[in-house]
């Protein structure tokens, strides 16, 4: 909702997982811009947003290495201004460039996509652990999807019918 009111999404961030809010702005059409690190360089990567280059530092706490990241504040100055200055002065074909990659990316990890990629690697380890047959737990009998139902479990077949 907010995502809208956005010219541009800045999220100089240093740390973190999964940036559900670069998902967001880039699924709302909001052009990105963040850090090239770790995940952020993940989402907004490959021309889905400009990305702002980041030290590394590295320090010692006890006998743990630590690492952090240093944001490059003058390379995300430039990159804010290069994207105003495509958006207010421009044809905006870098800002409708992102997006549109970032579209692309945003919908195709969507829970139809998730539920059918958790489908095929259930599918597949099932079909490695029980090569021959799977011990149905009402009947005693073995069971084989893959000989009784080719198509298991495209279709609508329960192991227990």
């Amino acid at each position: 909702m907010y995502y809208n009111m956005m010219d541009q999404m800045v999220l100089p961030s240093n740390a973190g997982g999964w940036e559900l809010p670069l998902s967001e702005a880039g699924a709302s059409e909001v052009p990105v811009i963040t850090t090239n690190w770790v995940a952020m360089a993940e989402v907004a990567g490959n021309g889905r947003g400009l990305l702002t280059d980041i030290a590394t530092s590295y320090w010692f706490v006890g006998t743990n290495l630590g690492k952090k990241g240093l944001v490059d504040i003058d390379k995300l100055a430039a990159n804010m201004q290069l994207l105003y200055d495509d958006q207010i002065h421009g044809d905006r074909r870098i800002s409708n460039t992102m997006v549109a990659k970032f579209k692309e990316f945003v919908y195709k990890y969507n829970w139809d996509w998730a539920a059918k990629e958790f489908d095929r690697v259930i599918t597949e380890e099932v079909s490695q652990l029980y090569k021959d047959a799977i011990i149905d737990r009402n009947s005693g009998k073995q069971w084989n999807p893959c000989r009784k139902y080719p198509d298991w479990p495209n279709n609508d077949y329960r192991p227990n019918e």
